[in-house]
């Protein structure tokens, strides 16, 4: 079987099964279900583990554990770019109102903190804000799909046919 940029398919299947998941709770009441805001992270890690154990039993050759998470990681990175995509693309088209909602809490929080002043609170909320929005949002979805999604290719290699 030649799988020489499966990885990229697969990543994105992945990606997008994962953000349809996101929006399904997005435009759902679902999203007041504290329960079920990890169903993106239980699709992003089923899907990867099922991957793996797609590939390796699609595979001509044996393959060993760590081919077989090589494999399952190099699509989870293609999906990190998407998610990447995703995140920046939801937070400054999608949901604005979710950066007005870090302001109104940075703003919460400064006054409890009580070491600004009044004048300034606003000001240095929407400067913080402003500054550091878009790198979290990044740098969230980077590391919650690499995490997740390693140890769902380490749970798909470890489960994958050995072809004997």
């Amino acid at each position: 079987m030649k799988t020489k940029n499966a990885h990229l398919l697969s990543g994105l299947v992945i990606g997008i099964a994962v953000i349809i998941a996101y929006l399904l709770i997005s435009y759902t009441s679902l999203k007041n279900n504290s329960a079920i805001v990890f169903l993106p992270a239980i699709v992003l890690f089923v899907l990867a583990a099922l991957n793996v154990v797609n590939y390796s039993g699609k595979a001509e050759e044996p393959l060993s554990f760590g081919n077989a998470f090589a494999f399952g990681f190099k699509s989870i990175a293609v999906t990190s770019v998407i998610m990447i995509a995703y995140s920046v693309f939801s937070v400054t088209v999608l949901f604005p109102e979710l950066k007005e909602d870090a302001v109104k809490a940075t703003i919460e929080a400064l006054k409890q903190q009580g070491n600004t002043l009044p004048a300034d609170i606003e000001k240095t909320a929407r400067d913080s804000v402003n500054k550091g929005y878009i790198p979290i949002a990044i740098s969230s979805a980077l590391i919650s799909t690499l995490v997740t999604g390693a140890i769902g290719s380490a749970l798909g290699a470890a489960l994958r046919k050995k072809n004997s």
